[in-house]
């Protein structure tokens, strides 16, 4: 819960969806060299035959151990000299085969970079978060009704002319949601609902009129119990102070048209583009409410909303 108005919530699957970023693909491997240029003779080997056998032969002073490893060695090399411009022809079609390779390596790194620079561009990033939005916005519960006798006050009947002038059909009251095992539903005052968007317009006040009874403080249970009800139908929340909806109306509809947009990519209304932004209200306690009340703060402003 913010400790200032506007006061704005959104589901758990809407914020995932407005924080992930595309997935990268990955970077092509750089192919691998190939070794060293074949060699007609390989010293290394013919001098570990060599040298193993006449060690052996020493050992055991045997003359046909000798002889059996100098055939060795001489087969051996004659088979690399034999060999040689077969393993030399292999040694050179790789060369080429690495330059054919390396090109593709390079051409593959420039498709790369153009995938990212396209997919870390604002555009695109937008438009994947719009489409993981819309796939999440598929599981939001609609009203279960719009037959809701809450009582309305100035201040909503005020605010709702001015949301209508703004986003006409969109608005809807007396819409009402069903609480499992309570007798009553909740009601927003105002519901935004454009296909499976569905946001939840609230003027808080900070006590009841006549009563005087607090209402909307920090630390409200029942505000965290409602807050979760809609939180958990996947609609988003949008508070304001009644302070607010009588003093700057057009600038709480700019926040409202500034949520969508964040939501949906849709453009602010240009009406509202050069409304001033929503100066914030300190969220109040129940202490400060009941000073509130006792001053008739209400008083200060409800006379704007006319």
């Amino acid at each position: 819960m913010s400790k200032t108005y506007p006061d704005i919530y959104f589901p758990s699957s809407i914020k995932q969806a407005l924080d992930r970023d595309p997935p990268t693909p990955a970077a092509p491997l750089a192919p691998s060299k190939p070794g060293p240029q074949p060699q007609q003779f390989s010293p290394k080997s013919l001098l570990a035959w060599g040298g193993a056998t006449l060690v052996f032969s020493l050992l055991t002073q045997s003359f046909v151990i000798f002889l059996v490893g100098a055939v060795i060695t001489l087969f051996i090399g004659v088979s690399e000299y034999n060999s040689y411009p077969k393993r030399l022809a292999q040694y050179e079609e790789s060369l080429r085969q690495f330059d054919r390779d390396y090109q593709k390596y390079l051409r593959g790194r420039e498709d790369h970079a153009d995938k990212l620079k396209k997919i870390q561009s604002p555009a695109y990033i937008q438009q994947y978060r719009l489409s993981l939005v819309l796939k999440a916005l598929q599981h939001t519960y609609p009203p279960d009704g719009s037959d809701s006798k809450a009582m309305i006050g100035s201040s909503e009947r005020y605010f709702a002319r001015i949301l209508e002038r703004y986003f006409s059909c969109k608005i809807k009251t007396g819409q009402i949601l069903t609480i499992p095992d309570f007798d009553y539903p909740y009601t927003p005052d105002f519901c935004y609902i454009d296909g499976n968007l569905h946001i939840d317009i609230e003027i808080d006040e900070p006590y009841i009129y006549k009563s005087k009874k607090t209402y909307h403080y920090l630390q409200d249970s029942r505000e965290s119990n409602r807050h979760k009800f809609f939180l958990d139908r996947n609609w988003l929340i949008l508070r304001f102070a009644e302070e607010q909806v009588c003093r700057y109306p057009e600038s709480c509809c700019k926040v409202v048209a500034q949520v969508i947009s964040n939501i949906t990519g849709e453009p602010i209304p240009p009406a509202l583009r050069s409304v001033q932004d929503l100066p914030e209200v300190k969220r109040w306690t129940q202490s400060e409410a009941q000073r509130m009340a006792q001053t008739n703060y209400r008083d200060t402003y409800l006379n704007l909303c006319q």
